[in-house]
């Protein structure tokens, strides 16, 4: 199990796999090739994993494990860090994914809420129509992944009651009028809020 648990360890480019040889050549000199070695490697990796999948299947059989009710499940929060990495292809296919896992969980019964943290602010998924306290005065924008999507708004210096949203910008460097925002969504689907970072958390 042991050894199972550390096969991350032991895919290439691992420096690792290159030591555990070298070790094993010190230890029985011209003895095993390379192709030897993988495969008694990954043959005891993938035995454990058998063995362990099969005793948690018993295990659940016997003990007559069942999967947790939704309404069981409580409200949870998950913030994501470091997914704007350092490609911009990374990084827009990160924060579209962000509205998608979004909807999957709200599809799913979940209650919860999702962020995107970077070192400039931070991305809201909003799937529905919302409404929040904000400071008046700074900036923040509205992405909406379909460009079906029609945002009344209220609160916002430039409304977004007639944009349509064929592209990112559309809705980008708005500003905070007053206190209480509200964003109207018709109809419901995926839209990300940008918050500038010297805002607070407000979901």
């Amino acid at each position: 199990e042991a050894h199972a648990s550390t096969m991350g360890n032991m895919i290439p480019p691992a420096g690792m796999i290159a030591f555990a040889f070298a070790a094993l050549e010190a230890l029985y000199p011209n003895t095993y090739t390379m192709s030897q070695y993988w495969i008694l490697l990954w043959g005891i990796a993938i035995w454990f994993i058998v063995q362990r999948i099969i005793t948690m299947y018993i295990m659940c059989r016997y003990y007559k494990v069942e999967p947790m009710k939704k309404e069981d499940i409580p409200p949870f929060s998950i913030i994501i860090f470091g997914a704007t990495g350092k490609r911009e292809d990374h990084t827009l296919g990160n924060i579209s994914h962000l509205a998608e896992y979004d909807a999957y969980l709200c599809a799913k019964g979940f209650r919860h809420s999702i962020s995107m943290m970077t070192d400039y602010g931070t991305f809201y998924p909003i799937s529905q129509s919302s409404q929040f306290l904000l400071p008046v005065g700074p900036q923040l924008s509205i992405f909406s992944m379909d460009p079906a999507i029609r945002i009344v708004s209220r609160g916002l210096e430039y409304p977004t009651d007639d944009v349509v949203f064929d592209m990112w910008w559309k809705a980008t460097l708005n500003r905070v009028s007053e206190s209480n925002v509200s964003l109207e969504l018709t109809p419901q689907g995926e839209v990300l809020l940008y918050i500038p970072s010297y805002f607070d958390n407000i979901f």
